[in-house]
């Protein structure tokens, strides 16, 4: 992007120095939001629930459990079987885990770039 005087804006990043890289693994390097998506859509489509579970668990996306419990109340009444799907959600969380953790888009170019310039992470 041109700078105001006419000349080339460098990138931010090449002007800063990093020593050393903290990075969250859960939804930065691992796509860990897909592995809960899919678990829960498919723990309320095995109780009978797919009416729309899509948006309702796209909008559970980073909230704690106890506000996505109230949701599910909120939407399926006080005789929605929360314990049941609690634990048919830990099933199949833990199936998708066993095939593997998927990794978010870029985080291996991220992790080789950092290896090459030597820093820790």
């Amino acid at each position: 992007m041109p700078a105001q005087g006419g000349g080339e804006r460098s990138k931010v990043t090449d002007k800063l120095n990093f020593e050393a890289v903290l990075l969250d693994m859960d939804g930065t390097l691992l796509d860990t939001e897909r592995v809960y998506f899919k678990a829960l859509v498919g723990a309320l489509a095995a109780h009978g629930f797919t009416d729309d579970v899509g948006a309702l668990c796209h909008a559970m996306v980073g909230l704690p459990g106890p506000e996505c419990e109230a949701m599910l109340i909120a939407r399926y009444g006080e005789a929605f079987p929360l314990a049941e799907l609690s634990r048919s959600y830990a099933v199949k969380r833990d199936e998708i885990l066993r095939a593997g953790l998927p990794l978010k888009h870029g985080s291996i170019e991220l992790l080789d770039r950092r290896g090459k310039r030597r820093r820790p992470i």
